[in-house]
């Protein structure tokens, strides 16, 4: 992997209207150390900013350690702390306390000598101080995925567990400084998980996840709603005849409840992106799903004002794919992104399920989305993983993006068009039991700080090619207004493409000579202001470059 060093541009890059030419604060950020990182969540600062969360194995306490940031407006890191013990501890949700401290939850082995993970429960000041620490624990492997604040400024905490060698669903609710109000495990005579809750206008909760009780194929959704002290009023599962699962779940403003996740029972091809409204009493009001032939899914979804939904998660049949680093032309051109690579997108639908708009964001390898937040200017934060921009070494980094309102970024994006299809899920009443005993534990976890960065993944691009003919092509003047010329040094080079920031092709010239000649003038008067790439392509390689085209 080549870096460009383009920091000297920066001043450059002023003239254009902020960032690309976005008068508001976008950007797609990576945040790593020197080993593997992931983030899950973004939430909007209520004094502005961004607080952050993911994991990390460069730094902290042990093996792995949750990490906590507070970003600034631009994505640049404010403070960061790695929070843990001596072994392996993660944590995948984050709420804000009533009094501006972050709470989370995960797993961790550091505190039962590195047993089964434990429920992993802490709370933080609102700069990342550690103010308490808990487990929860039974005989098994408990493990929460997510978190919410209650209308009462307590805590709800859903996950799963192991009773008896099955996979239950979890819930524990506290109070605000983190003390048990009640524990419950439900579950049929299967394994039965719970992925995400919310609370309802009653003070209830319901619960999504997957279920293999009553599972018509190889997995069903799971969802579940139970009264304010836990006691479960109803259990379903929705399925068809392969692997369909709940990932998210939210109350809407009308009073019904809209499910996401993903299904291979409906849609298009491999996994779709599923998105499923139902009454209050989890009756299917309607179901579409949306994608194409190869994997897609679907996290969190969120409500705006107008009722339209929007929804983030990952895609294997939208976005780049391969599309920029690519070795072969025909291959960029046919679309074909091979079956390793996905893509983050972000979707709008109306309050009906028809698409608005959809975005996809990422390069060649692998970039996936988790829990994404609204800011209150609109803006879309979306926190993931990368392996686009990174090397061997360093095989995963963190990603933060933040889109405007309308989902654009400033860079790696495509306009995408999923394919929409409808389900025919078939409902089943699960029989679940609820019942208790998981203890709470007071525990110390380490804080500590950790001296990083942000890195402007827009100045990431894989170079095609060997190192030595990439040293042999000189592009000048750049930045460039009107023509830019390319010096191959006599390499076989008979074509030269121009892509745009979203990797549509905007310029090729053929050369007529086997050799590029020393020097090809380019015209790029008719380019607005902005960063391309260009691509020299020849039947044995294939050679990438940055260009910025300024204009006066």
């Amino acid at each position: 992997m080549i870096r460009y060093s383009l920091r000297n541009f920066f001043s450059l890059l002023i003239i254009f209207c902020g960032k690309y030419g976005f008068s508001q604060p976008v950007f797609q950020n990576l945040y790593g150390g020197v080993n593997q990182e992931i983030s899950l969540v973004a939430l909007p600062c209520p004094s502005g900013g961004i607080y952050y969360l993911g994991a990390t194995t460069s730094t902290g306490s042990g093996d792995a350690d949750p990490v906590l940031m507070k970003l600034d407006d631009n994505g640049q890191v404010v403070w960061a702390r790695a929070i843990g013990g001596v072994n392996y501890d993660v944590a995948g949700a984050m709420t804000l306390a009533s009094d501006g401290g972050l709470v989370c939850a995960g797993s961790t082995k550091s505190f039962n000598g590195n047993t089964a993970d434990d429920l992993y429960f802490f709370k933080t000041d609102s700069l990342g101080g550690m103010q308490w620490s808990k487990t929860f624990s039974t005989s098994g492997f408990d493990v929460a995925s997510a978190i919410i604040r209650t209308s009462d400024n307590g805590f709800a905490i859903a996950g799963f567990t192991y009773v008896s060698g099955l996979k239950k669903v979890l819930l524990i609710r506290t109070d605000s400084n983190g003390d048990t109000l009640f524990t419950r495990i439900y579950g049929g005579v299967s394994d039965d998980q719970g992925v995400e809750l919310c609370q309802t206008s009653d003070g209830g909760f319901l619960i999504t996840g997957k279920t293999f009780t009553q599972s018509l194929g190889e997995s069903d959704i799971m969802l579940m709603r139970t009264d304010s002290f836990g006691d479960l009023l109803w259990a379903k599962s929705f399925g068809g005849i392969h692997w369909d699962e709940g990932a998210g779940i939210m109350h809407l403003q009308d009073g019904n409840y809209l499910l996401s996740g993903s299904t291979i029972s409906f849609g298009q091809g491999d996994f779709d992106i599923l998105l499923m409204k139902t009454d209050t009493s989890g009756n299917i009001l309607w179901g579409k799903t949306y994608g194409g032939t190869k994997t897609d899914a679907a996290y969190t979804s969120r409500e705006n004002a107008d009722g339209s939904i929007v929804t983030s998660g990952y895609s294997n049949s939208m976005g780049y794919g391969h599309s920029l680093r690519m070795g072969n032309l025909a291959e960029v051109e046919s679309g074909d992104r091979g079956d390793d690579s996905t893509n983050i997108f972000l979707m709008k639908v109306d309050a009906v399920g028809d698409t608005i708009w959809t975005r996809s964001y990422g390069d060649g390898a692998q970039d996936e989305a988790f829990h994404f937040a609204k800011m209150d200017n609109g803006d879309y934060i979306i926190p993931g993983f990368t392996t686009s921009y990174t090397n061997f070494t360093d095989s995963t980094q963190m990603l933060l993006i933040r889109t405007d309102s309308m989902g654009h970024s400033g860079c790696h994006e495509q306009d995408s068009r999923p394919i929409i299809d409808t389900t025919n899920f078939i409902t089943q009443t699960l029989a679940f039991t609820q019942s208790g005993g998981i203890t709470e534990n007071t525990v110390v976890s380490n804080d500590l700080a950790w001296n990083i960065s942000a890195e402007d993944a827009c100045l990431f691009i894989k170079v095609e090619g060997n190192l030595s003919d990439d040293a042999n092509v000189l592009v000048f003047p750049n930045p460039a207004s009107n023509l830019l010329s390319v010096s191959c040094m006599q390499l076989a080079i008979n074509s030269i493409a121009i892509y745009n920031l979203l990797g549509e092709k905007v310029s090729v010239v053929n050369l007529p000579i086997a050799n590029c000649p020393l020097q090809t003038l380019i015209d790029v008067s008719f380019l607005q202001s902005g960063i391309y790439f260009l691509k020299l392509t020849s039947t044995s390689t294939n050679i990438t470059k940055k260009i910025i085209i300024q204009k006066n």
